[in-house]
Parts: C-alpha cells; sequence; structure tokens
C-alpha cells in the first residue's frame, strides 16, 4: 500500500499504467488474503477503486472537474474505506 503512494508522487500521468498495474496486483492479493476481516477487504477494494478512478481522472484535462467532483462525493460518503484523507488530499490536487 505504501508503495502506491510513493508511485503516486513520484510518476507522472506517463506512468498511470503502471500505478493501475499496481493497484490491479493489489486487489489481486487482498481478494486471497484470508487473514483480513470482511470489513478490511471491503476498506482495502474500496481505496483501490477509488485510487484507480484518480489515476485515470489525473490523465484527462480540467475539462473534466465534474467527473472530479463527483468522484469527491463518492469517496466522501463511503464509509468503509482505508486512507479516505489521502484520497480526499490528492482530490484536492485535482481540483487545482
Amino acid at each position: 500500500m505504501k508503495g502506491l503512494y510513493n508511485d503516486w508522487c513520484e510518476l507522472g500521468v506517463n506512468n498511470s499504467e503502471t500505478l493501475l498495474d499496481q493497484a490491479t496486483a493489489f486487489e489481486k492479493s487482498i481478494h486471497r488474503n484470508k487473514v483480513f476481516s470482511n470489513e478490511k477487504v471491503k476498506s482495502y477494494l474500496n481505496f483501490t477503486k477509488y485510487f484507480k478512478h484518480l489515476i485515470k481522472l489525473k490523465k484527462l484535462p480540467k475539462l473534466y472537474l465534474e467527473k472530479v467532483n463527483h468522484l469527491k462525493k463518492n469517496i466522501e460518503n463511503e464509509h468503509s474505506l482505508t486512507f479516505k484523507s489521502w484520497l480526499l488530499e490528492k482530490i484536492e490536487s485535482l481540483e487545482k
């Protein structure tokens, strides 16, 4: 998970496919993990879902602000979400 954070900061839009691949690999490892509770699995899977949306939105021109706002509302309304504040922080950087 920390790797996704670091990669977000270090990799630009040109490497978005790498970030998407890493998020998908993380998702698969969560599905295979038998140790996490159902709530923890749901929380991590929600994180990867929104993380992938962020990566895709980052590639778009600023004209898609309504999509950014829609994603922001979805994240704000999600109750089971790991690193919610970090995702919201990244959305705010897209709004600028």
